[in-house]
């Protein structure tokens, strides 16, 4: 059984290796400055307004690629659950409707069994 379940976690493993070497697309990415200025100045940059950021008046010189950047300070490392970066924020949002619905239903349905 323990064969079995190595065998398992391997293939696993070259699947997820698989689909990433297939998206190549970056998700997130964590840049560390050599100087406070430095990261002071950059969150001035990026610090738009929602009407620059979410419309058409995104400064050409701050996009990479043609893309629109997002920026925000990293939270402390040691906080990062970094399996989870894999996964979009509409990912986890979903992920966490359905956890709530299960739990708010395994509480009605124990409410029923007590009180009925």
């Amino acid at each position: 059984e323990r064969d079995d379940l190595t065998m398992h976690v391997r293939r696993r493993d070259e699947e997820r290796h698989r689909a990433v070497r297939n998206n190549q697309k970056a998700i997130e990415a964590f840049v560390t400055f050599e100087t406070e200025e430095g990261f002071v100045e950059a969150m001035l940059q990026y610090n738009l307004n929602w009407f620059q950021s979410h419309c058409c008046c995104y400064p050409e010189k701050l996009r990479f690629k043609g893309m629109k950047l997002k920026v925000k300070q990293a939270p402390d490392p040691s906080t990062i659950i970094w399996e989870n970066l894999e996964f979009s924020n509409r990912a986890r949002f979903f992920r966490k409707c359905i956890t709530t619905g299960v739990a708010l239903l395994a509480v009605l349905l124990s409410v029923l069994m007590t009180f009925t």
